[in-house]
């Protein structure tokens, strides 16, 4: 995690790391974003008891609406994906699970989970109230050094209450991860935990002989792979690629 904290730093200095927003689809399980490589991938969901298929998300929805402004599918949604009633025939039965969250938190509890907190990596900003002030950490000794407290793991949990003092006030993290994708893309380097450490190893190595994956990583890991090598070393982040096909089962979706 320490060497996607630096990955990170390292696009922050070059200018490549910038706030903005973008309409992106949501997950309303987990209440984030849906990674756009996942979200990309054409999604369907088939229905086994009629053999009806749904497409997860459409461009054209013209043909549900009454008017040519498709002003019956303007509603309010709220973070768990819920409608208001405006729109109506898809009401239907569910189960309260709400009424079950703190039995459902105690009984967890009871179980194992390797790793034991399973997160995304924090992104590793400090800002002061208003953004005037941001300090990107690239190291545990970075963020150590300037905030006085001991560091043991990167995880959300052990570091969100860290705050950084300031002539403009208390810094704190902001509450963003980092898509899985980006952890996936720092692999080369993360893995030997360079270049905090086996910097040899890794100078003699890199870039890889060769990677292999699926046809659909196109777009998802063999892209971050190259764009962030591409950002902050300027190599390619592999020598050769081996892209295999995909198996598909007897519906003739992926396997």
């Amino acid at each position: 995690m320490e060497t996607v904290w630096w990955v990170f730093a390292q696009l922050y200095e070059k200018g490549l790391v910038y706030k903005g927003f973008k309409v992106m689809p949501y997950g309303t399980g987990c209440k984030t974003p849906v990674s756009n490589f996942e979200a990309s991938q054409n999604y369907k969901v088939h229905n086994k008891y009629h053999g009806k298929i749904y497409v997860v998300a459409v461009k054209d929805v013209r043909g549900f609406t009454s008017g040519d402004k498709g002003e019956n599918l303007i509603v309010a949604v709220d973070d768990d994906g819920c409608l208001s009633g405006k729109i109506t025939g898809f009401n239907g039965r569910f189960a309260r699970v709400e009424q079950l969250k703190e039995q459902l938190i105690e009984n967890n509890k009871q179980t194992y989970w390797i790793p034991e907190y399973v997160k995304g990596t924090p992104i590793p900003m400090w800002i002061s109230k208003g953004g005037v002030e941001v300090i990107v950490m690239d190291s545990v000794e970075k963020l150590e050094r300037l905030s006085g407290a001991k560091v043991f793991d990167l995880h959300r949990h052990n570091i969100d209450h860290i705050t950084v003092p300031s002539t403009r006030g208390v810094l704190r993290r902001i509450d963003d991860v980092f898509d899985c994708w980006f952890a996936s893309g720092s692999m080369p380097h993360a893995y030997i935990h360079y270049p905090f450490e086996n910097v040899e190893l890794f100078e003699k190595n890199f870039p890889g002989h060769f990677v292999a994956e699926g046809l659909d990583q196109t777009r998802g890991w063999f892209y971050t792979l190259m764009v962030l090598s591409i950002a902050f070393l300027g190599t390619p982040a592999f020598r050769n690629l081996i892209c295999s096909g995909l198996v598909l089962a007897e519906e003739k979706e992926d396997e």
